[in-house]
C-alpha cells in the first residue's frame, strides 16, 4: 500500500469509518459475510470484502490510489485478535503481547519446520539455524 497523508485525525478517521460502515455499507454485507473484512475508502464510501485483510485493502487500493483505508470485520467488534504468550528471554519468564496476523507465515518461515534460529541481535552477531530431533 502506498502512503499518504493523513486527512482526519485519528478520532475522525475512526468516526468516520463506523459511520459510512454502519449507515451504508453493514446492510449490504452483514447476512452473508461473518468474520470477513471489510476495507472502506473515507473518501469514496467505495469498499471491499475479503476474508483476508491485505486482499480487501490491495484490491480497494487498485481503485483508488490516494485512498484513506477504514477496516472492520463483519459481525465483530475487533478486527484483529491479541493474544499473549509467556517466553523465556535471558532465563526470565516474560509475558509478551502477540498480534494475531491476517496472512500468509512470513517468508521463509514455513522452511523452519523442525529447526531452531539463534540470532545473536548485535553488530557481526551470529545467525544459526540447527535442526532439532522431535521430542
Amino acid at each position: 500500500m502506498a502512503f499518504c497523508q493523513p486527512r482526519y485525525s485519528k478520532e475522525e478517521f475512526a468516526q468516520r469509518g463506523d459511520l459510512i460502515y454502519q449507515t451504508q455499507i453493514r446492510p449490504q454485507v452483514e447476512a452473508n459475510n461473518q468474520g470477513k473484512i471489510v476495507a472502506i475508502d473515507l473518501e469514496t464510501g467505495d469498499f471491499e470484502v475479503d476474508a483476508r485483510e491485505i486482499s480487501a485493502c490491495n484490491r480497494l487500493e487498485a481503485r483508488h490510489p490516494d485512498s484513506q483505508i477504514w477496516i472492520v470485520r463483519v459481525g465483530s467488534r475487533h478486527v484483529r485478535r491479541f493474544y499473549e504468550a509467556v517466553v523465556v528471554w535471558d532465563g526470565d519468564y516474560l509475558t509478551i503481547p502477540i498480534d494475531e496476523a491476517d496472512s500468509e507465515s512470513l517468508v521463509g518461515m514455513s522452511l523452519m519446520e523442525g529447526y531452531q534460529l539463534t540470532v545473536q541481535v548485535f553488530e557481526e552477531g551470529s545467525v544459526e539455524i540447527r535442526k532439532v530431533s522431535a521430542v
